[in-house]
């Protein structure tokens, strides 16, 4: 099985140590959104690992550029020469880094 159940395993383990421990509607609550917080904690870090560490794709471009995709179409993209992968557009992590050093 792949890392997605192991994951999923623990959230459960987790929740289910902490439906036990809980003895109040508001104590299981609260235990609850802790729980919740972790597991959003933990999701935005997966998909921060995803960015790709030489190419993006205009997401990760514009997340990297920590701009809108709309700003990187209107302002980036016509000045940074993308290359096609496969199907897909990639923008080099060196020549975005040489725009943003531009003058």
């Amino acid at each position: 099985m792949g890392s997605g159940y192991q994951e999923l395993k623990i959230v459960s383990d987790t929740l289910a140590k902490t439906l036990d421990g809980a003895e109040t509607y508001d104590e299981l609550r609260s235990e609850v959104d802790k729980v919740i917080a972790q597991i959003e904690f933990a999701l935005a870090n997966k998909k921060k690992e995803r960015v790709p560490p030489g190419h993006f794709t205009r997401q990760h471009a514009a997340e990297y550029l920590d701009v809108s995709p709309n700003t990187f179409d209107e302002i980036i993209r016509p000045k940074v020469k993308a290359k096609t992968i496969g199907s897909m557009l990639r923008w080099s992590k060196r020549r975005l880094d040489e725009y943003m050093e531009e003058d």
